[in-house]
């Protein structure tokens, strides 16, 4: 079970990267 948890927790890592890059674009234009 730790390997799911430790999927899910990279899996909102990658979700919260996601939406800073695509703030930082969107402030861009």
């Amino acid at each position: 079970m730790a390997h799911a948890r430790k999927q899910r927790l990279a899996v909102q890592l990658s979700n919260c990267h996601l939406q800073e890059t695509y703030r930082m674009h969107s402030q861009g234009q």
